[in-house]
């Protein structure tokens, strides 16, 4: 067999995988969600790969691959960041009530990505967690992998914690807000109902997280 023919697999592997990375990263739409997958980038180039053989489409595979990167990698949420960003963009118009239902619609929207990416990542580590206990009881001895995937939910679950403070800030400032109110809004009230549900759905996320954690000590 000729060396450029050995050589060439490797070469057409690498292609693939810089422009899988681009195809990823081109579906987010600030910078922060670049960030976010490139934390876990070489489990999500890998997922996507599996994803479009499998004959989905881009944006499935972008999030697919994404739940890769959780796992992966250290986590990043991107959360906090976007919500300052959001913050940045209400400045000098805090007391404005269409500037503030903006505001909390994108913070809503924001918590719901946020929540989805959470989701992903409690199912994808209980599967990890299901494969490595298996593989401890097969072996009798705890594994190397073991001990990685304990560390990866101990960093991963003070990370979401940080998103969370930061989503109770928010929800706390649009209360203070809705109390300065002379005139009731029935949207705003709807708005922060909504931002009240999404926050405590990201404690209970948070919670499977942690739960998943003390399965493995």
């Amino acid at each position: 067999m000729k060396m450029k023919e050995l050589i060439n697999p490797f070469v057409n592997l690498k292609v693939m995988t810089i422009v899988a990375s681009a195809t990823i990263l081109s579906g987010c739409e600030t910078l922060e969600q670049n960030a976010a997958l490139e934390c876990g980038a070489g489990a999500s180039v890998g997922s996507y790969f599996l994803c479009k053989a499998s004959g989905k489409s881009a944006k499935e595979c972008n999030k697919i691959a994404l739940a890769g990167g959780l796992v992966g990698g250290a986590v990043c949420y991107g959360y906090a960041s976007k919500l300052n960003k959001h913050k940045k963009v209400l400045e000098g118009k805090e007391d404005d009530l269409d500037a503030r239902l903006q505001y909390v619609k994108n913070v809503n929207e924001e918590s719901r990505k946020l929540n989805e990416k959470l989701e992903m990542q409690v199912a994808t580590l209980s599967q990890e967690i299901d494969k490595e206990i298996f593989k401890q009881e097969q072996q009798k001895t705890e594994s190397a992998e073991l001990d990685n995937l304990r560390n990866k939910l101990k960093n991963n679950i003070e990370k979401a914690n940080e998103q969370l403070d930061a989503s109770k800030a928010a929800l706390e400032d649009m209360r203070q807000f809705k109390v300065r109110q002379t005139k009731r809004s029935e949207e705003l009230d709807a708005q922060i109902v909504t931002q009240q549900k999404l926050y405590n759905d990201t404690q209970k996320l948070i919670a499977n997280l942690t739960q998943q954690s003390q399965r493995i000590g």
